[in-house]
């Protein structure tokens, strides 16, 4: 509330998902051992973000699902283990006849085809399945021809719900402050980005002190 009011007449839109997602809670919006939100919970959310920037939002009916993992222990339970274990499930939702990506971290000689990293199913923390986990800077390109191109400001939260973003651009720039420090502007300039997304948990983004970059 305090970021909705202190933003109030600025250039900065702020997209509350708070609403959207609570009419959701019994659904299976977020896993039970991990902090993000599960790949349902980021389809609710991309659809509050399409509608923002004005991208006609791809209906549910679209995607395909399938399961990636179901013995999912995620960050909650490696703080608090109990001996009645009720594992999660990754999931994955394909747009059907959508375009094809690839993903790269050209800082640390990364590459991936497609938005999934399987090999990554088979580590202790599933959820890195999702554009393959964290790196200073990723690049998602597509063969959308949409002739858009957005780069995204974010924690590992934004993860599972940019594979719902990605059909709508051509690129999608993934920065995350932690790793990325210098030539932020430079670089929006030089890759002809004109939109510009902070995409993290509300306690990221109130407690991170990497915003100020």
């Amino acid at each position: 509330e305090r970021v909705v009011t202190e933003l109030d007449g600025s250039d900065i839109a702020v997209i509350n998902t708070y609403d959207t997602l609570k009419k959701h809670e019994e659904e299976y919006i977020y896993y039970r051992n991990d902090h993000h939100q599960t790949a349902l919970g980021s389809y609710y959310t991309y659809c509050e973000i399409a509608k923002a920037y004005d991208l006609e939002v791809n209906e549910f009916s679209n995607y395909e699902m399938k399961p990636l993992a179901k013995d999912f222990l995620g960050t909650n339970y490696s703080k608090a283990p109990i001996l009645s274990k009720k594992p999660d499930e990754v999931r994955q939702f394909s747009l059907k006849q959508g375009p094809t990506f690839t993903v790269e971290g050209p800082n640390d000689d990364y590459k991936l085809d497609g938005l999934f990293d399987y090999d990554k199913l088979k580590q202790k923390d599933k959820y890195m399945a999702y554009i393959g986990g964290n790196h200073p800077l990723t690049v998602i390109k597509s063969d959308a021809g949409t002739g858009r191109n957005l780069a995204i400001f974010k924690d590992s939260y934004s993860h599972s719900i940019i594979p719902f973003l990605a059909a709508h651009y051509d690129t999608i720039h993934l920065l995350d402050l932690r790793y990325f420090t210098t030539g932020m502007y430079q670089y929006l300039l030089a890759n002809n980005i004109d939109e510009v997304l902070f995409l993290y948990s509300d306690a990221s983004f109130l407690s991170g002190s990497n915003i100020s970059k």
